[in-house]
């Protein structure tokens, strides 16, 4: 159910393929945020999603009170160019896609912070039966995401304040 989209790494012109690295470096490099909080928003439902019930403010709502609860969310402007996390969720005939895309902005030492959007996705894509199968498969992939993230950022997610 996970895939992890790849990314290109360039160091002082030289790349490095993500199949160089290991499974645990690559987590590193597209999760750790030394656990600051994100935004979180709906970006994409479509139509047959909407006729299941899903609609933009809940899904947001609720993908907003998962990521409270553990100290993850901010609708903080400044903290909201920072790092985001986006829900997608297509009904597609008799199956449905769920992708969480966490997207969080990096500096590039070599051109005086260049932005760069590192993101992760999390996929499902089942048979469904009804809407609320869809439902428990975002909450999974939130959950999933959640854990994920934490693990990655453990210390600074164990420091006091954070």
């Amino acid at each position: 159910m996970t895939h992890v989209i790849a990314l290109a790494l360039a160091a002082a012109g030289q790349a490095q393929s993500l199949a160089d690295l290991g499974n645990e470096d690559q987590q590193r490099l597209q999760l750790f945020n030394d656990c600051l909080p994100m935004t979180a928003f709906v970006a994409t439902i479509n139509e047959p999603a909407e006729d299941f019930g899903f609609d933009r403010a809940s899904l947001e709502a609720s993908i907003q009170r998962r990521l409270a609860r553990d100290g993850l969310y901010s609708n903080d402007a400044e903290r909201n160019r920072r790092a985001s996390l986006g829900l997608s969720v297509y009904v597609l005939g008799e199956h449905f896609v769920v992708t969480l895309s966490y997207v969080k902005v990096v500096g590039d030492m070599y051109k005086n912070f260049a932005p760069n959007i590192v993101s992760t996705a999390i996929k499902a894509d089942r048979h469904h039966h009804d809407g609320a199968e869809v439902r428990r498969n975002i909450d999974e992939a939130l959950e999933e995401f959640v854990a994920s993230y934490r693990q990655v950022n453990a210390p600074a997610c164990a420091s006091p304040g954070s």
